[in-house]
């Protein structure tokens, strides 16, 4: 019992730990989720939209279009860093539970922003080229505009919605198998350390039926002496009968 309630003491303050542990979790996930925001990346689009159409020159429009994808790339590699430490966090809590308190080894799902970090790549590549062509310098800024969001920002757009919700999902389902795990680790703890109860209220009364019986035994110890006794003066033999008569005969004469 008690080297149970002290396992059950170190581990309830490491079920505290594993709390304030997501609860930096959380903090980090905000931070992830805040970088890979619509509205962060709808801000940066309008403020794009209005750069490029004040733009007066060729040269400011692709300025504005460079300024965009350098925008989301910022944003998409604060996210890798954030998702990076956010692994390192959710790894060792795993490894914590499992080297102190045997629980069995779980690889966590992993979340990486590498793919969609290729598509923005790929989508910046469209738009060097798109910058560059001959027909950009000779196609009206109205249409350009427009073209470039339809063809480039869009997508890119696209790519930022699909990692939020990556993420978004990632987050909510990397803890559960430890969170499960802690569950069902709680319950067999709980349920030993019942059993060790009634084992040990059983001994309790055992120990005084024991008492109980021991009691009785000697009550019945002092009853057979005092039988044995009786039976032993039952058992002695009488004494000899003796005669009540006395004297000397009476001689008859004849």
């Amino acid at each position: 019992m008690k080297k149970s309630r002290e396992e059950q003491s170190v581990y309830l303050r490491n079920v505290e730990g594993f709390q304030s542990s997501r609860r930096v979790l959380q903090s980090a996930a905000k931070t992830m989720l805040d970088a890979l925001s619509l509205d962060a990346l709808d801000k940066l689009i309008n403020k794009t939209r209005k750069q490029m159409t004040g733009a007066w020159t060729t040269h400011g429009l692709k300025s504005g279009m460079q300024i965009f994808f350098d925008g989301a790339r910022e944003s998409m590699d604060q996210v890798s860093l954030q998702a990076e430490q956010t692994r390192t966090l959710i790894r060792a809590t795993y490894r914590k539970f499992h080297e102190e308190h045997g629980l069995p080894a779980v690889t966590p799902k992993v979340f990486s922003v590498d793919a969609y970090n290729m598509e923005l790549h790929r989508l910046l590549d469209e738009a060097d080229a798109f910058r560059n062509s001959p027909v950009t310098a000779m196609t009206e800024q109205t249409f350009l505009i427009k073209k470039f969001f339809i063809s480039l920002v869009s997508q890119a757009r696209n790519v930022f919605f699909r990692a939020n919700q990556e993420a978004d999902n990632w987050l909510k389902e990397v803890m559960n198998p430890l969170v499960q795990q802690i569950k069902d680790h709680k319950r067999v703890m709980e349920k030993r350390l019942d059993t060790l109860r009634r084992i040990s209220e059983s001994r309790d009364t055992l120990e005084s039926k024991i008492n109980e019986l021991e009691g009785s035994r000697h009550e019945l110890r002092k009853e057979l002496d005092t039988l044995n006794r009786l039976r032993e003066t039952l058992q002695r033999p009488l004494p000899n009968a003796k005669d009540d008569a006395s004297g000397d005969p009476i001689a008859v004469a004849g």
